[in-house]
């Protein structure tokens, strides 16, 4: 798609497929999805022309002399001042590389990984068929066609993959099996629960230990940064109020 062609043109005022890009992005992702199409892009330069048009229609009928439309300017201006200067008091506020690595060194107990184990499972509704597929994986069946062949479970579209979980999220049978019975590689008997009978295969554990710097690096920046602005902004507010004489009066 040509972002610079010409799709609408107002008088002077040309509108180009940038301009649609520009309205969709604005509007945040959620919203933007019923634009996506043809149809909904079509709709989006009708009414960028629409707003042209009025605008224009505003400007030959001078409405902006009417006294509402001063008051509500100036109440936007007013607004628009507060919001520039609190920009302009965190602009250039940086957080470093030794910040970032000092608060995960000085913070040990907001980066622990859990222990965790990551398991595919059968489930069926009696323990005969679980034994009978159980004999079929042994005799060579791949698990994930057979967790999509028998397994009643939802995840039976996924090979019968759990993903990963901690101690605790699975029923206690479950985790039995997973965290002290079975290791990677391992295929269970068939175990009962509350939802039936598992056949379960694990796929990886991990030990409990520490998220590696590097892995949360990124994640740490955007709070840093925000209590680092947060204190510029409350200093300079404490400042300020004292210079321009605030009270709260109770």
């Amino acid at each position: 798609m040509d972002q610079n062609k010409v799709i609408a043109r107002v008088k002077d005022k040309e509108f180009t497929n940038a301009d649609i890009d520009t309205f969709l992005n604005e509007m945040g992702p959620q919203r933007s999805m019923q634009f996506m199409d043809q149809d909904g892009r079509d709709r989006i330069l009708s009414e960028l022309v629409n707003h042209e048009i009025l605008y224009l229609y505003a400007v030959d009928n001078n409405l902006e002399k009417d006294d509402v439309f001063q008051k509500e300017l100036e109440l936007a201006k007013v607004e628009l001042l507060k919001q520039y200067a609190v920009s302009k008091l965190i602009n250039g506020i940086t957080v470093t590389d030794q910040e970032i690595e000092d608060h995960y060194n000085n913070n040990p107990q907001f980066f622990k990984n859990d222990e965790s184990a990551r398991a595919a499972h059968i489930l069926v509704d009696t323990e005969e068929k679980a034994k009978e597929i159980l004999a079929e994986l042994l005799d060579g069946l791949d698990f994930q066609e057979a967790a999509k062949k028998y397994s009643t479970c939802s995840s039976s579209k996924n090979g019968g993959d759990l993903g990963y979980f901690g101690r605790g999220q699975m029923v206690p049978e479950f985790d039995v099996q997973c965290f002290e019975k079975l290791n990677p590689g391992d295929l269970s008997n068939p175990v009962k629960s509350q939802f039936g009978y598992h056949i379960i295969y694990v796929i990886d554990k991990k030990d409990a230990g520490m998220k590696t710097f590097d892995e949360v690096k990124e994640d740490i920046k955007p709070g840093l940064m925000a209590t680092k602005q947060n204190e510029v902004y409350e200093a300079k507010t404490r400042e300020l109020r004292d210079q321009y004489g605030a009270e709260f009066i109770k």
